[in-house]
């Protein structure tokens, strides 16, 4: 029997942590409990083959629809696999270490009641251990550019606890959005080309407001998010993975979404991120950014096919 579609599907993936998938359902559930409407459905991605008996017996715990997939995808991968089999007018993201507040299902669905919203999501709160140099930098970052957006060559401006206006943004906190059914239709799903978890919502939500949709944040709710496993909270063994991601994946975004084709573009763009590349470095305590710079290389080759394939298309 065909199952009736949803109005609201919540797509959860989750990698061998049932403890923190739990408490994530749990959470989920609290905050859709809240929400006006029942017509929703809830959907995780058992990703990878770790564990894979500890999160089943979760998910029957919370009568929510499991998919298992036997190998371990990355993020993009994941949040597809669900995707594939939402049913929702609305699609809603959950990392399953972000713990949506009681009010977020109430406070995001609503704003897609405008067709001209594409995507919407809520802040992102988080502890972060930073250096006191991390902190300065980022706070002249923060003056140099608008927050919320994204520069011209790629760069993505963090979303702070801005008051209690909604406002248009350029991206998302990648733990805690929902989009349209529309949108993704027009735009396709998450790029798979992005390996790892990182960027792959940043090129998301920018084919989504090329396409023509608005992407809103209300900063009135969010999700709690645990420590999180970037930048300078990278675990040791993952310092060299990490590194590999951000470089590769930085430059797959600029020059698959951003080059302007200018030849000055590019180069500006390569010199800013190798003076990035120290800053990051020093801050973060990860010699891998610069010994996996290479990767900038990798990034910059698969974004030309990108390009290539996506003007024979058209």
């Amino acid at each position: 029997m065909a199952r009736k579609p949803a109005g609201l599907t919540v797509v959860i993936p989750t990698l061998g942590r049932p403890a923190v998938l739990e408490k994530c359902l749990k959470a989920v559930t609290a905050s859709l409990a809240e929400y006006p409407s029942r017509d929703w459905e809830i959907i995780v991605v058992n990703n990878g083959e770790a564990m894979t008996a500890e999160n089943h017996t979760v998910c029957k715990r919370f009568k929510v629809r499991e998919i298992r997939v036997n190998k371990t995808l990355g993020s993009a991968g994941a949040r597809n696999a669900g995707i594939a089999k939402a049913s929702g007018k609305i699609i809603a993201i959950f990392d399953d270490d972000a713990f949506p507040q009681p009010d977020w299902f109430s406070k995001i669905i609503p704003l897609f009641d405008d067709p001209k919203v594409g995507a919407a999501g809520g802040l992102e709160i988080r502890k972060r251990k930073t250096s006191a140099f991390s902190a300065a930098v980022h706070a002249v970052w923060r003056k140099v550019f608008p927050e919320g957006k994204i520069s011209k060559w790629g760069n993505v401006i963090p979303i702070p606890d801005c008051g209690e206006k909604i406002i248009r943004v350029d991206h998302l906190h990648g733990s805690n959005f929902a989009f349209s059914k529309k949108a993704l239709e027009r735009v396709g799903g998450f790029d798979e080309v992005f390996v790892g978890h990182h960027r792959d919502e940043t090129d998301f939500l920018y084919r989504i407001r090329k396409a023509g949709f608005r992407v809103l944040l209300n900063p009135k709710t969010g999700a709690n998010h645990g420590l999180a496993s970037v930048g300078g909270n990278v675990p040791p063994e993952k310092k060299r993975q990490w590194a590999y991601w951000y470089n590769r994946n930085n430059a797959l975004f600029f020059f698959k979404d951003v080059y302007d084709g200018n030849p000055l573009h590019a180069i500006s763009f390569l010199l800013l991120e190798a003076v990035y590349t120290i800053f990051r470095t020093i801050a973060h305590a990860n010699p891998y950014y610069i010994l996996k710079a290479n990767a900038y290389l990798e990034g910059m080759i698969l974004a030309r096919q990108e390009r290539k394939m996506l003007a024979r298309k058209k």
